[in-house]
């Protein structure tokens, strides 16, 4: 009996950790750049039943240990690209990161291209990170400029710098910092060649199905409820034996 109740709560426990990662994807389903998490889940491990008898032992089938959220994996596909006629707004299509230097001086990866101008003429995201280059930080100043498709930046015709666009080769040993920010460790996780163009006045929307996740949240919370019940019904049950124990 206890070990049914284990198996239920470890399915309550699952089926929380599920909601709130399929949760936090719907909360982000408009954040540029943002990819979607899944829950990997795996069994405690199933143990065959015999039946002992006369004439020997015969399988009657099996009894699971429960179920536990292993990990929580990025799912990298990419977004959907969708043209905002905004200079400063750079897409990636195909595989890869721009790279951003945060005010302590670390570097970060995003597939958020959403770009502004800093009071120095700076290309910074909207948190005021500065946009690398091959060379460093992008100086714009405040003039026109285009980006080729393999991210150089042309300021009235002379080249202010080129995009340093990383493609790790382990994307699972990247970090989810927030929405659509990774950290990298680039002496461990070395970067292949950019193979993908740069598209200027284009952004990347994130990679979440609204309706694959809304139908996920809706079968989580019912294996939820069921979980619940049984763990009400096998607690009543146990009471119930204690109390005819004592009562012989």
């Amino acid at each position: 009996m206890t070990r049914g109740l284990y198996a239920a709560a470890s399915g309550l426990i699952n089926c929380s950790k599920a909601m709130n990662v399929t949760g936090n994807n719907i909360s982000n389903a408009d954040t540029t750049g943002f990819k979607k998490d899944e829950l990997i889940s795996k069994t405690f491990g199933e143990y065959l039943v015999y039946k002992i008898g006369e004439e020997g032992s015969s399988q009657v089938g099996s009894i699971s240990l429960g179920i536990t959220g292993d990990q929580i994996c990025t799912m990298y596909e990419q977004g959907s690209l969708t043209s905002t006629g905004r200079s400063l707004d750079f897409a990636i299509e195909g595989e890869g990161f721009f790279n951003l230097q945060t005010p302590e001086g670390e570097t970060v990866l995003t597939r958020n291209g959403q770009f502004c101008l800093n009071e120095n003429g700076m290309l910074t995201d909207t948190s005021g990170n500065l946009v690398l280059g091959k060379n460093g930080p992008i100086s714009i100043g405040q003039s026109d400029f285009s980006v080729s498709s393999e991210g150089e930046i042309l300021v009235d015709g002379k080249s202010a710098g080129t995009l340093l666009i990383t493609c790790p080769t382990d994307l699972n040993a990247l970090v989810k910092e927030d929405g659509s920010t990774f950290s990298y460790n680039a002496y461990i996780n070395e970067s292949q060649d950019f193979k993908g163009n740069i598209k200027q006045g284009f952004l990347e929307g994130s990679n979440v199905n609204m309706i694959d996740e809304m139908a996920n949240m809706m079968q989580y919370s019912r294996s939820f409820q069921t979980a619940s019940q049984i763990v009400k019904m096998m607690d009543k049950i146990e009471e119930k034996t204690a109390n005819d124990i004592a009562a012989f």
